[in-house]
């Protein structure tokens, strides 16, 4: 059996390492010079930098596999850290939620009973909530906001700034007031009422690229598989209702299955040219990204900030990251998740309002010699309520063509363990066809 995937991102890359595995022939094509997707590394003015700063969880169970099967120790790509939640606020009192070595979800428990900077009504209330949430589960009969969720769960204000808030954004990519409480309520639930370590922080400590993109590839390469830069698929091969390949300019890939593992765009895009394929392309109409700014402060030494992560309360950035733990002295990143005012302002006026906020906030700081600001406006799925409805699965109405992508119908938001779900998924649905 022959498998042509399309889309170089960590779905793809997931599927074709995984046919690789399985004895397949493949051939990857990316239309980019650089694999990775929207997780890669970028060179910029002469300088290198991850597209965003990714986190991932404990509980990112077959993002970890994966990154084992391909020859990789993720605790050379990741700094694993117990649930530590520092967060600044104005006049420096300051939110410290840290979790202790306790089974789950009783580390989740002491947390936010001994939190630091929440009055204990607040904290009480943050433990009734969780208390409900644990009964709950899943068993609602329709999905709402998280801040719907919050409003009927009494939840004050601090409690909802200091803590829900920077998780669902963290997790989700998308804003209380439009996350969907069903998404959500499936990774607090993986990550804090299992395992103790599901809620530990993966932070990533050296570049991403090399962390899975490039020993990706020479995984695939080195089991048979082929992997094509720089070209885009310009169409799908269909002959007798079943895909056959797929075309590159005036070439074709001849293959058995096909694999899109592409964004919804471009694969609406190629489904459209296929014909019958109206209801799916509709139904992926109503797909939505949000998005994500990275703002890179260079300062001419490493600041003693204490905590790698630290959430920022008040301003508009919303994460920040220290690069000093990981031997980048005086590299700091500031995430902004979502959409917001700061869409509309330009890259560097971005950049400058976010140091004069950080400024003011760390005063003792000095002024940064550099700053960088990346825009992904399609960086992760919206997750927004009842978007379980719009996520495809991984088959489509064309025998031999299938969907990949942290967009189609998994547990997860859009993170780099659904991306790699979706594509080991897909290629389990691939393989019961062949069968």
């Amino acid at each position: 059996m022959k498998v042509v995937v399309v889309g170089g991102g960590w779905a793809g890359l997931s599927a074709a390492v995984e046919l690789c595995a399985r004895g397949v022939e493949v051939t990857l094509v990316e239309a980019g010079v650089e694999l990775g997707g929207r997780a890669r590394e970028i060179r910029y003015h002469g300088r290198a930098f991850d597209n965003g700063q990714h986190v991932a969880l404990g509980a990112y169970s077959r993002l970890l596999a994966k990154l084992r099967q391909i020859g990789v120790n993720p605790d050379e790509v990741f700094d694993r850290t117990p649930l530590e939640m520092h967060l600044s606020r104005p006049g420096g009192n300051d939110v410290v939620i840290r979790a202790p070595a306790l089974p789950a979800p009783f580390n989740l428990l002491a947390a936010v009973a001994t939190a630091k900077g929440l009055h204990w009504s607040e904290r009480w209330a943050l433990l009734r909530c969780m208390r409900n949430m644990a009964v709950t589960g899943l068993d609602f009969v329709r999905d709402r906001t998280v801040e719907e969720w919050l409003i009927a769960e009494r939840q004050p204000p601090l409690a909802v700034q200091a803590f829900w808030e920077p998780l669902c954004l963290a997790a989700l990519t998308t804003p209380p007031s439009r996350a969907s409480m069903r998404v959500f309520m499936r990774v607090m639930r993986d990550a804090f009422s299992h395992r103790r370590m599901g809620s530990d922080l993966l932070l990533i400590k050296r570049p991403i690229s090399a962390a899975f993109p490039v020993p990706a590839r020479r995984f695939i390469e080195n089991h048979g598989g082929n992997v094509v830069l720089g070209q885009r698929v310009s169409g799908l091969n269909i002959s007798e209702g079943r895909c056959r390949g797929v075309r590159i300019g005036e070439d074709t890939i001849a293959a058995d299955q096909v694999i899109l593992a592409v964004g919804p765009e471009d694969a609406r895009r190629m489904l459209l040219d296929c014909g019958g394929t109206e209801a799916l392309v509709g139904k992926m109409v109503g797909i939505f990204y949000e998005p994500i700014c990275t703002v890179f402060l260079r300062y001419p030494r490493a600041l003693d900030i204490g905590f790698p992560m630290v959430g920022l309360l008040e301003m508009t950035g919303q994460w920040l990251f220290d690069h000093s733990p990981w031997g980048v002295d005086g590299l700091i990143a500031v995430v902004i998740s979502g959409g917001g005012k700061h869409m509309r302002l330009e890259r560097q006026a971005l950049g400058q309002k976010v140091a004069q906020e950080l400024a003011e906030r760390f005063p003792d700081w000095p002024k940064p010699e550099e700053i960088t600001v990346f825009r992904e406006k399609r960086a992760a799925l919206a997750c927004r309520v009842d978007v379980d409805r719009l996520r495809p699965g991984n088959d489509t109405p064309i025998a031999g063509l299938w969907l990949a992508g942290d967009y189609t119908y998994s547990r997860y938001p859009s993170t780099l363990e659904a991306a790699v779900r979706s594509g080991e998924q897909c290629v389990e649905r691939v393989m019961e066809a062949a069968n």
